[in-house]
């Protein structure tokens, strides 16, 4: 039997994968943050002392950058990538359970007959 925790994931499939796509735009947005950062106010001082705390800036932001968020961009995408959507995981999971059922074998032959004659007209109805 599917329990309701498992169908509510099941369903929840789309908003989580909108999560993760929200997660790669902030780390893209963090990245391009850092770097107009350091363009425009860090690229250079006017004396030694603030070229120096630039420099560290900007080894700071680029360890930060390769360590944290390069790796953390990478693994969100493709848990993304190969996270199926609601309606995938319901032809793989929920579907096959409820056709494999007892339920499904009780149906009598002669509603089969008759869903599949409703079903022909109306595959004929829609022109295809």
């Amino acid at each position: 039997m599917i329990s309701a925790w498992t169908i509510y994931w099941i369903l929840s499939l789309d908003s989580i994968n909108n999560l993760f796509c929200l997660a790669m735009a902030i780390c893209v947005a963090a990245v391009c943050i850092m770097l107009l950062w350091i363009l425009f106010f860090h690229l250079e001082g006017s004396y030694e002392e603030e070229r120096k705390y630039a420099k560290l800036f900007q080894e700071k932001c680029a360890r930060i950058i390769l360590k944290i968020i390069l790796p953390v961009f990478i693994l969100i995408a493709v848990v993304a990538t190969f996270l199926p959507s609601s309606s995938d995981m319901s032809m793989i999971y929920i579907i096959p359970k409820i056709s494999n059922s007892t339920f499904a074998k009780t149906i009598p032959s002669k509603l089969e007959v008759l869903a599949n004659k409703e079903l022909d007209a109306l595959i004929k109805g829609s022109g295809k």
